[in-house]
């Protein structure tokens, strides 16, 4: 019922404390009580500050609520401060049940109720995690009357109820944001100024933006609200008595009784775990693919404990529906309540919608903290500087103020959000078109920064059908050769029998419905289903869940019932049935599953001397292989039979032989593994498949190349010393080097020099005991792993998070529900699906291959380089505007109303919004975009563009202050009266021009978008700017320069003006293009690296740095018997039967060479990090 896994903070446990560990929601909670002193002191503070205090705390109320509450113990806290493993802090008020008499707290729609004896908080779960015969044991008699009363104020309505807030709370969250707040601001200074223009065009644009965003939450929030909320009537076991019940007062511990007739419009409003019977499910509202789902009755195993996750051919999900039920004997078809409201499957799915996962928000953090440093780089010298320069004149202290506050308006473009959003809103569109969907804008751009990219291996490198390639029977303890016709194998022969027989697979519609690898058994062995089952229940002595039969007459007739049946668990990874086989008049268990697991229940007079070595020479032929075993059980008595447990069952089994099945790799795989691999971005196979067939795939792929060697690491755990491990580094494959007789490898630089890869593999039972009881060697593995097969979900999802934490950006491609954990973890997942994965992922693919990844990669860079493009120009922008208006205010001007609006509303509104239409290069480059905005390169690059436009302007007012035609002009009101003036025409006459400079040199184009001239919008709005320009500068018609309040200068002056214009592209270009992102950022940083041997920060820089220092894992493959001359003793070489030996040329069996080889190959590898270290 509750979930405790939790851990005490050592340094203050009494006040901290950490529940969900290693989930993810995990979370830090700290407790606060009312404090009268610190709010007194607060409130002074707000006065003192003006309010600025309170709207700190409005923006963040953690902040709020340690300025004004005191710490205290958690049993005794009225407000919790959460914090979860993203850094967002909530605030949660505790609430108090007196009749019950327990504390508890609501967060994200999950209750979490106080634990007096363990002293800490525990999440309501229903009853997952509980034993199996404690969920048998409500069968008998339901819930009575108060129990349920009580568990329904515990657990509260069994609904899914969608806040939709109203219009006006709305519109106050969206309005009371930061930068709103800070629109506010400047609408408020520029109206004092009476600049109304800009201001109305500031305030249309928000209201605008507003008013969309509180549509489109609203309208979500009720096509949300109609999706998930449901209810119906369902038959309940009360007080031992079938009652009708609402749907919504359904608790956990609840029977219900499924219907017998009319199910068709039957849905699911809880999670239940089948009792007894069986039933057909529909659960394409949780999926996306109506295909029919067969469920079983859960297994009465006092040891077993209850998982949804586990056991999903045993439970119905809520918002399922049902097709078909079956039950033996006309018993009651019942099953025991779970989970309700938004415990259930349906509601964490609403939850992932309410409260989305969290973005990789580095771009976001970057754009704070360049909008920091403006503040202090820019705006509090502007401050200062425009305070003492028109303190100089004869103006009102009110004026000078105001206009001092009118800096602050430059600091951060007005129009930043609506821009970024327009970028993204450009790449989504187009994403769109290639049949990419995104749920998320904001995570392009955090694609364009991957530079490691996971891929699951099934239904997403390889075809989702799995073709049936052969059976691989054992006669006399030796493997026989592969059969592919089954037909060619006698008709009571065990291994043709478990084909037909050892499944969970149901007719529905004259279709069969289950796995596909049943399917395909089921359907080789062309047995088929008996439909009519009473006239044979005296045959079986009771009701078989099934009965199935070949098609054979007389003495080959077979005839089987299926008694009961242990459904596959991907943790067990095997199952398990038990059989009547009515022509040997016997009860058999029967067993199908991992090779590596079954030959642990086999005897091992059964199992063939060379098992492992047939088992590694198919895997690593790509085949998935499948074990069998079965076992005559030593009774005739059906009851005595149904009743033994499974370890008694699956214990000295007689092993039969494999299955053999075949994935073709997807037509566009290898192409899509090389482009992405040409492109310097690493490739990982993450899979549930054996390490073997994982393998052959990858060099099938190419994922792993020819000439790169394999490494395999295993560990295995002392079971006398558990913290003890031995670990064993073995060469799957030696790369294809070849050292000459004359040559040791002392000589790298003749034509023998070839630089080779090499790759890690780890299975997931060797991934689990290394990250359990050697973190720092799990870190290497994972940074030079290439293969992670064998793995669960939360190895996947652990294998993400620890790349990430290495500072590699990370992205994942996976099909199916065993993937979700991995896609929620990486920077940029992508679901093959519509189904579960597709909820986790910010992206979906509907196609179901891996091309979609350098699309959704050429446009991640494309729309990264665009965010830093238009953020660049927009703080150009302002900044080349605030140096324009401090020169103006140094003779006493300011910039008219008319020239405000001719630069911000008529140049700088247009060209930014449609500055991220041009599309991406359609080649990735190897060279990775640069991914931070506060690197050197990118800050300088617009700083000295600032440096260099605001520069010229003080020239140029020097340059006309000396001519004999200026005309000095004295401001008496800076505010209401301003004066036409020389020094604003010649200033802005090149500030204009700036913004089309600015607008050409910040635009990126190759290799990561297309070229300038390849965007016909954009060149249009730049030819308006540089037209708008022309007309100010050049011609300056009488009426023009009175909107904007100048006074005319000589022609042959403003023709010095325009080739100054192209003197400052041609600098600026040379500056942006040239300079900083070619000569500083590609050739003299990295010398200057190299030269003071300046350290990366980058952890997978520094485990570089490490595993070359130390020589790993070279030293554990290189022992003094190979230096001799001598096979290594780290490796074991494969045998196989001479009628399985055809692999003399197959390059994963070849052997080295020379007896000086892996000396040699560690020389090469050194001198590849080398010149890495050049090339970095």
């Amino acid at each position: 019922m509750f979930n405790s896994k939790r851990q005490q903070i050592k340094h203050n446990n009494d006040y901290d404390d950490r529940m969900n560990i290693g989930e993810e929601d995990e979370l830090l909670l700290q407790g606060f009580t009312n404090s009268l002193w610190k709010t007194i002191i607060v409130c002074i503070g707000i006065l003192i500050t003006g309010g600025l205090l309170a709207i700190i705390m409005l923006f963040r109320p953690a902040i709020r609520i340690r300025l004004t509450k005191k710490r205290c113990q958690l049993d005794k806290a009225q407000i919790l401060v959460l914090k979860d493993k993203y850094g967002d802090e909530f605030v949660e008020t505790m609430f108090q049940t007196p009749n019950l008499s327990y504390r508890y707290f609501i967060h994200k729609k999950i209750k979490y109720i106080w634990n007096d004896e363990y002293q800490h908080f525990c999440k309501l779960k229903g009853l997952d995690q509980e034993k199996c015969s404690v969920l048998y044991s409500q069968v008998v008699d339901g819930a009575s009357t108060t129990e349920a009363q009580k568990k329904l104020i515990l657990f509260g309505r069994n609904s899914i109820d969608i806040e939709v807030l109203p219009i006006w709370r709305l519109i106050f969250n969206e309005i009371t944001g930061p930068f709103y707040l800070y629109q506010f601001f400047i609408i408020c200074i520029w109206l004092i100024q009476d600049y109304y223009q800009f201001a109305a065009c500031i305030f249309i644009l928000s209201t605008i933006s507003v008013a969309m965003h509180v549509w489109q939450t609203r309208k979500q929030s009720i096509a949300l609200r109609k999706k998930v909320h449901s209810a119906s009537m369902v038959t309940v076991i009360r007080d031992s008595q079938p009652v009708q019940k609402i749907s919504t007062e359904l608790i956990p511990g609840d029977v219900i009784v499924l219907p017998r007739h009319s199910v068709n419009n039957y849905m699911m409003e809880c999670d239940a775990v089948l009792m007894t019977g069986s039933c057909i499910m529909d659960e394409s509202m949780l999926t996306g693919e109506s295909l029919p789902v067969p469920k079983v009755p859960l297994v009465d195993n006092p040891t077993s404990i209850y998982s949804s996750s586990v056991h999903k051919s045993n439970t119905l999900f809520s918002g399922t529906k049902l097709l078909n039920v079956y039950s033996k004997e006309n018993i009651d078809i019942m099953a025991v309540v779970v989970r309700t409201g938004f415990s259930t499957t349906k509601g964490e799915l609403a939850r992932s919608i309410l409260y989305p996962i969290q973005m990789n928000n580095n771009i976001k953090r970057q754009m704070i903290k360049m909008s920091i440093i403006f503040i202090f780089l820019f705006g509090l010298p502007s401050f200062l500087y425009t305070y003492y320069a028109l303190s100089r004149f004869d103006f009102a202290t009110s004026s000078i103020i105001i206009i001092v506050l009118d800096v602050g308006t430059f600091l951060i473009p007005p129009v930043l959000p609506a821009v970024l959003t327009s970028v993204n809103v450009h790449a989504q569109r187009r994403l769109k078109k290639k049949g990419i969907f995104c749920l998320n804008s904001q995570a392009i751009a955090c694609a364009g920064e991957i530079d490691t990219m996971c891929f699951d291996k099934t239904g997403t490198i390889t075809e989702d059908t799995i073709d049936f390639a052969g059976i691989v029977p054992i006669f006399n303890r030796k493997f026989q050769s592969i059969i592919t016709d089954v037909k060619s194998l006698p008709a009571d022969n065990i291994i043709v029998k478990t084909m037909a027989a050892c499944h969970s697979l149901v007719e529905y519609k004259g279709n069969i419905e289950g796995d596909d690898l049943d399917i395909k058994l089921f359907q080789t062995s062309e047995w088929t289903f008996v439909h009519d089952m009473d006239d044979l229940v005296e045959t079986f002595g009771k009701t078989p869940d099934r009965i199935v039969t070949n098609t054979f007459s007389g003495i080959n007739y077979q005839l089987i019932g299926i008694m009961k049946q242990y459904p596959f668990e991907s943790f067990l990874q095997r199952m398990l049935v038990i059989v009547k086989d009515v022509k040997e008049n016997n009860f058999m268990a029967i067993v199908k599953g991992a090779p590596e697991v079954l030959k642990l229940f086999c005897s091992e007079e059964t199992l063939p001397e060379n098992f492992s070595e047939i088992l590694e020479h198919y895997t690593s032929q790509g085949f998935r292989v499948l074990a069998t075993a079965s076992k005559i059980i030593d009774t005739n008595d059906v009851d005595e039979c149904l009743d033994m447990n499974r370890s008694s069952l699956e214990n000295n089994m007689t092993f039969n032989g494999f299955y053999l099945f075949k994935n073709k790799l997807k037509s566009s795989s290898k192409q899509i593994i090389e482009e992405l691999m040409d492109a310097n971005i690493r490739c990982i196979m993450v899979t549930g498949d054996n390490i073997l067939t994982a393998l052959s795939v990858a060099q099938e792929c190419q994922m792993i190349r020819k000439p790169d060697a394999i490494i395999r690491v295993q560990a295995i755990p002392n079971k006398l010393l558990p913290k003890q491990i031995s670990l064993h580094y073995d060469y799957v494959k030696y790369p294809d080097f070849m050292i000459t007789n004359n040559n040791n490898g002392d000589d790298l630089e003749g034509n023998n020099e070839k630089l080779f890869q090499y790759h890690l593999a780890i299975d997931g039972d060797s991934y689990n005991i290394i990250r359990n009881t050697k973190p720092d060697l799990i870190d290497r593995i994972i940074h030079k792993g290439t293969i992670f097969a064998r793995m669960t979900p939360d190895q996947k999802k652990s294998l993400i998070t620890i790349l990430r934490k290495q500072n590699h950006s990370v992205g994942m491609c996976g099909d199916g529900a065993n993937d979700c954990g991995a896609l929620r973890a990486a920077d940029a997942g992508i679901a093959l699906s519509v189904a579960e994965a597709s909820v986790a992922s910010p992206f979906t693919y509907k196609n179901k291959d891996i091309s979609c990844v350098p699309s959704l990669l050429k446009e991640g860079r494309c729309t990264l380089v665009s965010v830093f493009g238009t953020f660049k120009y927009q703080s150009a922008y302002c900044f080349i505007l605030l140096g324009s208006a401090l020169i103006l205010f140094w003779h006493g001007f300011r910039p008219s109303d008319g020239t405000y609006v001719f630069v911000d509303v008529i140049m700088n509104i247009l060209p930014p919004m449609v500055f991220a239409t041009t599309k991406p290069y359609p080649k990735l480059s190897k060279r990775m975009p640069i991914r931070n905005l506060l690197s050197f390169v990118q800050q300088m690059s617009l700083y000295t563009f600032i440096i260099v436009q605001v520069l010229i302007y003080y020239l140029i007012r020097t340059y006309l202050i000396d001519q004999p035609f200026y005309i000095p002009v004295i401001s008496t009101d800076i505010i209401e009266q301003q004066s036409p003036n020389q020094i604003a025409n010649a200033i802005f006459s090149i500030n204009t021009m700036s913004y089309v400079i600015a607008a050409v040199v910040f635009a990126p184009g190759p290799p990561y978008r297309l070229g300038f001239f390849s965007n016909r919008i954009y060149i249009c709005m730049v030819l308006i700017n540089f037209s708008l320009s022309l007309l100010m500068s050049l011609i300056a018609p009488e009426w023009f320069l009175g909107f904007l309040e100048f006074i005319p200068l000589p022609f042959d002056f403003r023709l010095k003006i325009l080739s100054i214009c192209v003197l400052n592209f041609i600098i600026s270009f040379i500056l942006e293009r040239y300079f900083w992102y070619c000569l500083i950022a590609r050739y003299i940083l990295p010398w200057i690296r190299q030269k003071f041997r300046m350290k990366s920060k980058k952890k997978f820089r520094i485990l570089d740095e490490q595993i070359l220092k130390d020589n790993w894992p070279f030293e554990h493959l290189i022992d003094d018997n190979h230096l001799n001359g001598q096979q290594p003793s780290s490796y074991t070489t494969t045998i196989i039967d001479q009628q399985h030996q055809n692999d003399d040329d197959d390059d994963r069996f070849k052997m080295p060479k020379s007896s000086s080889y892996e000396k040699t190959y560690v020389k090469i590898l050194e001198k590849k990090e080398k010149k890495q270290k050049r090339f970095r």
